[in-house]
């Protein structure tokens, strides 16, 4: 244990946003501070008509690991898929169920991928809230 806990100091919000120039390419999502910190909540929303898969890769500036690909239920611009949660602690088996977060060292990369480009005129957005110690 800690002589000294270490709580979130610093509270952060990011997001990224697949369209279909996205293509297949990894885009970054998040850089964890230079503390580390924790991930409250990982979400997407979606309104791409096909079901598509979504990759989540964990970087340390020079490699990228695979953490999961989840598949995203198919949606309408009238009725997206709303806050697909991420963080599923009965899939990441790291989390614990009665409280899901995730720890990062400093300057993890948290990136994003489609497994297939997202529909013309569709998008699919990755919200994380996070803290920085």
């Amino acid at each position: 244990m800690a002589a000294s806990p270490q709580f979130v100091g610093t509270a952060r919000n990011a997001t990224a946003t697949l369209v279909n120039a996205s293509g297949t390419t990894a885009q970054t999502l998040l850089t964890m501070g230079a503390a580390g910190g924790l991930i409250e909540s990982l979400f997407l929303s979606s309104n791409d008509t096909i079901s598509r898969n979504l990759t989540i890769l964990l970087g340390d500036g020079s490699v990228d690991v695979l953490i999961d690909t989840v598949t995203i239920p198919a949606a309408t611009a009238a009725r997206p898929v709303v806050q697909v949660s991420l963080m599923d602690p009965y899939r990441w088996a790291w989390l614990d169920p009665n409280n899901v977060k995730w720890a990062l060292a400093a300057s993890r990369v948290v990136k994003i991928r489609m497994e297939a480009a997202v529909s013309a005129s569709a998008q699919t957005s990755v919200i994380a809230n996070y803290g920085e110690f």
